[in-house]
C-alpha cells in the first residue's frame, strides 16, 4: 500500500533520484544557467543552518581560484532567489537569507524526501529495538518507498558522493531488515524483491546473494538461482580476487541437491 508523504507541504523537494521542486504543485522547470540549482540543492540539504561563505565557494566551485571578492555566489544567490519568486506566483515562502558572513535557506511549509527518508529509518530503528517489529517493518518499507535510486542520481560533486554514501548506509540495513522479516514469513517474492534491491546498492552483499539463491531454489527456479550464484562468484573474483564464502556454497549446494531429481536404482 502506498504511504503519504505530507502532500499539504507547500514547497516539496526531491533529491532521491531525479531531482525535482514543486511550488504550489507546479513543478519548477526554469533554473537558467550557472549555480542556482545546485546552490538550492545544498542549502536545502543544509536548511535552517547557516553555510558560510567560504564553504559554499569550496562546495559549488571546488577546483576554481577565487578570490574573496568574486561575485559568483551572489549572482547564484540572485538567480535562486528569482527562481522561486517566480515559481512561487509572488514572493516565496522559501527564503535565502543572508546571516553571520553566510547564507542560510529558511522554510515554513516544505518537505525533503531525503528528510522523511532519514525519518522514517529513525522510526524504524527505534521500533526495532523496542520489540515491535511490525512497526518496524512499516518504517522500513515506508522508507525504502522514498529511496529511489540513490541521492541525486546522474549528478556529481563532493558533497552529493558524500551525501549518497550516507543514503545508502541508512538504507542497507533497512533492506536487511526487510528481507529477514520476508525470510522468517516463507514469502519468496518478498526476499527477492529486497534482496534484488540490496544488491542495486551493494553488488558485494553476499548475504542478499544466499537469499536470492535459496527463494529462487525454494520456488523450483533453478536456472535463476545458478545464474545469481554465477553473478555472485564472477563479481568477488573478478573485483576482489576471491570466491564465495563457505557458507555461500553451501547454500548452493544444498539448493542443486534439492532440485536434483530423483534416479531409480
Amino acid at each position: 500500500m502506498g504511504l503519504s508523504f505530507s502532500n499539504d507541504a507547500e514547497v516539496r523537494v526531491a533529491l532521491m533520484g531525479r531531482f525535482s521542486v514543486s511550488i504550489h504543485g507546479h513543478e519548477v522547470h526554469q533554473w537558467r544557467a550557472g549555480k542556482a540549482r545546485n546552490l538550492f540543492q545544498y542549502l536545502v540539504i543544509n536548511r535552517e543552518r547557516v553555510v558560510p561563505k567560504d564553504k559554499l565557494y569550496d562546495t559549488l566551485w571546488p577546483r576554481s581560484d577565487w578570490s574573496p571578492g568574486s561575485s559568483s555566489l551572489k549572482v547564484a544567490v540572485h538567480a535562486l532567489r528569482r527562481i522561486l519568486d517566480e515559481a512561487a506566483g509572488a514572493e516565496s515562502s522559501v527564503r535565502i537569507i543572508h546571516q553571520d558572513f553566510g547564507y542560510v535557506l529558511r522554510a515554513d511549509q516544505i518537505w525533503v524526501d531525503v528528510e522523511e527518508f532519514e525519518a522514517r529509518v529513525d522510526e524504524g530503528r527505534s521500533a526495532a529495538q523496542a520489540g515491535d517489529r511490525e512497526a518496524a517493518t512499516g518504517a522500513y518499507a515506508g522508507a525504502m518507498e522514498l529511496y529511489q535510486g540513490g541521492f541525486l542520481v546522474g549528478e556529481s560533486g563532493d558533497w552529493i558522493e558524500e551525501q549518497r554514501e550516507w543514503c545508502k548506509a541508512l538504507a542497507l540495513p533497512a533492506l536487511a531488515w526487510l528481507a529477514d522479516e520476508s525470510f522468517a514469513r516463507s514469502d519468496l517474492n518478498e526476499i527477492i524483491r529486497w534482496c534484488r534491491r540490496t544488491l542495486d546498492i551493494d553488488p558485494y552483499n553476499e548475504r542478499a546473494y544466499q537469499l536470492m539463491i535459496m527463494a529462487h531454489g525454494e520456488q523450483g527456479n533453478l536456472g535463476s538461482a545458478r545464474r545469481w550464484y554465477g553473478i555472485c562468484a564472477t563479481r568477488l573474483r573478478e573485483d576482489f580476487d576471491v570466491e564465495p564464502s563457505e557458507f555461500t556454497q553451501q547454500v548452493y549446494r544444498r539448493i542443486l541437491r534439492r532440485q536434483r531429481p530423483a534416479v531409480s536404482a
